[in-house]
């Protein structure tokens, strides 16, 4: 029947259309993930460790904050 046809082309469009909305929305963790999986493959454990240490946002702000003595003792107390 033409009607179910047509019902399932706009399902499809539909399903099509959800994918790219998750791809947009969820593209930083989909980045940093293939990014990770990349180093990893090409360059071990080690060069994810040394990639970490460069790029990761909670390595990098734990390290602003020790470099920093004042703001490092307000956390503390």
């Amino acid at each position: 029947d033409e009607n179910v046809k047509q019902q399932y082309q706009t399902f499809l469009s539909e399903i099509d259309r959800s994918k790219t909305a998750a791809l947009d929305t969820f593209q930083n963790s989909i980045q940093k993930k293939l990014e990770d999986e990349i180093v990893k493959r090409y360059f071990y454990r080690e060069g994810l460790y040394d990639y970490y240490l460069q790029k990761d946002e909670a390595i990098l702000s734990a390290r602003e904050i020790l470099a920093d003595n004042n703001l490092y003792q307000s956390i503390l107390q």
